[in-house]
């Protein structure tokens, strides 16, 4: 089992807590909605990083959900706000802006991972007959890397 967090499924955490809230506040799920407009919602990353770590656009839910964008966005955030991995999220000008919780949400679970596998970690018992090279690049550092390094 990989116990690892993507960004991938960060991503889709995010947007199915997304999709969750709006069902619950609007009362309309993604069927009903419909796939052409729920792919119009999709996460970004705003132009000033520092401030925000995502942002989700409620405008092409307007019509649908018969609300404001800002209204939409606000219903959502509060919403949010409740969420384990998420500092705060905040509505502004129709989008929900997201500042994820400053905690190591990927290396966490590696690092359990490794605490309790003690000097067996690493080891494989999937493939004891055969013996495996693992080879490594070690290129200078003042060249750029390009194809003729790998051997």
């Amino acid at each position: 089992m990989n116990t690892f967090r993507t960004i991938r499924s960060l991503h889709e955490e995010i947007l199915d807590g997304f999709w969750k809230v709006v069902h619950e506040e609007f009362g309309m799920s993604e069927q009903q909605l419909g796939a052409e407009l729920v792919a119009k919602i999709t996460m970004s990353r705003p132009p000033r990083i520092e401030l925000v770590d995502f942002s989700i656009p409620c405008f092409p839910l307007s019509k649908a959900l018969r609300a404001a964008p800002d209204v939409i966005a606000g219903r959502v955030a509060q919403r949010f706000a409740e969420l384990p991995l998420i500092e705060w999220a905040r509505a502004e000008k129709g989008f929900v802006n997201i500042k994820m919780r400053n905690e190591p949400l990927f290396a966490a679970p590696w690092f359990e991972t490794t605490k309790d596998g003690g000097t067996a970690f690493g080891r494989s018992t999937e493939s004891t007959e055969r013996r495996v090279m693992v080879e490594y690049l070690s290129p200078n550092t003042n060249k750029p890397l390009h194809l003729g390094h790998v051997r």
